[in-house]
């Protein structure tokens, strides 16, 4: 009988640039009429038994699976600032993680479409796989510019006459610069920052106005969270920004089926303790029926973390979430009215109730944040309205004002100024 061909196998592993084992990748094996699958187990060993001999064979791992491991808003702080050359990359595996598009260069265009996946815009990004795997055994021309060669993204054996071993694989995880991918690491935080939003009751059919405060903010270096809020009780109209200079709608996802999502990265840090103000934006919401804010309201972490980046600190934040001025029935938070006429011209009223009568102070801020009037308003319990004259704003425009009461989260509203 004749004797069957000899038949060899093929092993090797994958593994990060910092040596972890990658678990569960699928390796291809095709050659010569001859195709064949596995996947690396947990340490990242894989093994191919009982190849036939042949002339040529390609070894190919490839992974498009959970794009979101191991990326989060600091990853996008670090390619800014790489950017920037302000902490510029050290590593090649690190450039071809930070090439979130796959077009041989990083910029800004990276962290557009990295920021898109923290923010559930997308699930992938086109033109790259969410891993990307070098032969370990490579030598990068350029360290400093891993695209300027073709990237060896499979192994070739020519002339397969013995068993082969150390067929090995670096993997990098796109969007991951701080090595954070192992889902296994609880990472300890050291402290929490609170986002803040007043605990008032929303209203059937009235849409109010709920600003949301983060202490402190432009002093970090980054933060990302997602809100969750009760779809079936209330809607968000509208997401309004004081500062669209630093934090914009590109910032923002809002779900109408009830998450409000936030990815904001600011590479250098603002060393501006002067504009320190803490709201970072106002929600128009109109409720389906009568909800307390602290009842709809909460941060889920199903699909991100909710953290901080601090300029000074390497260990990261918590965010949670804190409600101010709560409805026990002695709380002093003033509850605002919607303003009328609005948009005005000559006057406009600022309607609110108070729970127990006292002394109030009323801020008017312009579109660019700039303090344009303050007074102290004496309010009696119940139902109370204030005047806005136009010769104390400056010209047409959007304006901002804040309510104040003492030891309450302020309250905030808009109106537009406008002489047609």
């Amino acid at each position: 009988s004749a004797t069957p061909p000899p038949a060899f196998s093929i092993e090797g592993s994958i593994r990060t640039a910092q040596g972890a084992g990658v678990a569960d990748i699928p390796v291809s094996l095709i050659g010569d009429g001859f195709t064949a699958s596995t996947n690396c187990d947990s340490t990242g060993h894989y093994l191919f038994e009982d190849v036939p001999a042949a002339n040529v064979y390609t070894l190919k791992p490839h992974n498009n699976a959970n794009w979101l491991n191991g990326v989060s808003t600091f990853d996008l702080v670090l390619i800014s600032k790489h950017i920037l050359g302000l902490n510029t990359f050290d590593s090649p595996y690190k450039l071809i993680a930070a090439d979130a598009n796959h077009s041989g260069s990083v910029t800004t265009f990276d962290i557009v479409q990295l920021r898109k996946l923290i923010l559930g815009f997308s699930d992938t990004i086109t033109g790259n796989t969410s891993w990307r795997f070098v032969d370990a055994g490579y030598t990068f021309p350029n360290p400093a510019d891993p695209f300027s060669g073709v990237l060896p993204e499979n192994i070739l054996l020519n002339g397969l006459i013995n068993n082969t071993i150390d067929n090995n694989f670096v993997g990098v995880k796109i969007g991951d610069l701080n090595n954070t991918v192992d889902a296994t690491d609880a990472r300890s935080y050291p402290d929490t920052l609170l986002l803040t939003l007043p605990d008032v009751t929303l209203r059937k059919s009235r849409t109010d106005i709920i600003p949301v405060y983060l202490k402190n903010w432009r002093q970090l270096e980054g933060f990302q969270f997602e809100l969750t809020f009760d779809a079936t009780r209330a809607s968000i109209q509208n997401v309004v920004f004081p500062h669209p200079d630093l934090l914009d709608d590109t910032n923002i996802a809002v779900k109408p089926e009830g998450s409000l999502t936030v990815s904001w990265d600011h590479a250098t840090g603002s060393s501006s303790g002067l504009e320190n103000d803490s709201l970072l934006f106002t929600l128009q919401m109109t409720a389906k029926q009568d909800v307390d804010t602290h009842a709809a309201f909460s941060v889920s972490e199903n699909r991100i973390k909710a953290e901080a980046y601090r300029t000074d600190n390497d260990l990261f934040a918590a965010i949670a979430l804190r409600f101010e001025g709560l409805n026990d029935g002695n709380g002093s938070a003033p509850e605002l009215l919607p303003v009328y006429p609005n948009p005005f011209c000559g006057e406009v009223v600022v309607p609110f109730r108070v729970a127990e009568a006292g002394t109030l102070l009323l801020r008017v801020e312009d579109a660019s944040g700039r303090m344009i009037t303050g007074k102290q308003v004496t309010a009696a319990e119940g139902y109370n309205e204030c005047i806005i004259r136009q010769a104390e704003l400056s010209g047409e425009g959007i304006y901002y004002y804040q309510l104040i009461a003492p030891n309450e989260a302020p309250v905030s509203g808009r109106f537009v100024l406008m002489c047609r």
